[in-house]
């Protein structure tokens, strides 16, 4: 058992990037910390106005636009390279469903991931729209107002191989157990909330597809030793945190490290 304590662990950080750097498969755990890029030599393009969408270099693998207006939307064609779209936003309240359908619409066939870490206004529809994007490998969506019904549609029409639903509150079990029978999805992120830890426990029992967890346990209620006895068992890894990425946006501390990692 390990215990984690990297700050950015929660984010979809430089790792991440740097598979997208390598043509490999990636998987999100978290959100995206907003300077990963800069490990690589490079930064993503933050995006803001049309003028600053028609100055940016066209080969640009990482574009920002939680900001970027709706009708400026179609503006992003040119970006062919983009891997990786970031919506993230202190503010919670710049992405909408919208914007997503939006972004669908443009025709970026090269896109692999979206983080959303913190889009409020994101919900079940918005999720709906990114099915007419079959790049897609992975998506953050912690701290969205998606239900059970978008884990249903991530699992069953989309091949997602990491998803990240911690702090989404209007999820249940149902919802979960959905995406841990998914056939493509290895990486999964979720809080404990009103899921029951014996419940854990059996969803990593019953996996058959999923190789890494990471849990989100604020009052410390997973017991450590039963998590690690499961993932031994189960040949997985499991990570459980005192705080997801939402928290770590606000530097909120929950009380104490964060807590078992297991493989």
């Amino acid at each position: 058992m390990q215990r984690e304590g990297i700050p950015e662990s929660g984010f979809m950080a430089r790792e991440a990037y740097m598979n997208i750097r390598k043509g490999v498969k990636l998987t999100v755990t978290g959100g995206i910390l907003v300077l990963v890029a800069a490990a690589c030599g490079t930064y993503p393009a933050w995006l803001s106005t049309a003028r600053q969408v028609r100055f940016a270099r066209p080969g640009v693998e990482v574009i920002g636009v939680s900001c970027l207006p709706l009708r400026d939307f179609p503006l992003l064609a040119k970006f062919t390279r983009a891997r990786g779209v970031i919506f993230d936003s202190r503010r919670g309240t710049f992405a909408t469903d919208a914007k997503l359908k939006a972004l669908a619409s443009v025709g970026l066939t090269n896109v692999a991931w979206i983080s959303m870490t913190n889009c409020r206004l994101i919900t079940d529809a918005g999720i709906r729209a990114l099915v007419r994007m079959p790049s897609l490998t992975g998506l953050g969506l912690e701290g969205t107002s998606i239900t059970d019904a978008a884990c249903t549609v991530m699992a069953l029409q989309m091949r997602l191989t990491g998803v990240n639903v911690a702090n989404c509150y209007r999820i249940t079990l149902r919802g979960i157990t959905d995406l841990t029978r998914s056939k493509t999805i290895r990486d999964i992120s979720f809080s404990l909330g009103r899921i029951a830890p014996e419940q854990v426990l059996h969803l990593i029992g019953a996996a058959t597809s999923i190789t890494h967890w990471e849990i989100v346990d604020p009052q410390h209620r997973l017991d450590a030793m039963a998590i690690e006895a499961m993932a031994a068992r189960k040949k997985t890894q499991v990570l459980v945190r005192a705080t997801g990425a939402l928290q770590d946006m606000y530097g909120i501390n929950t009380g104490g490290a964060r807590r078992p990692a297991s493989k």
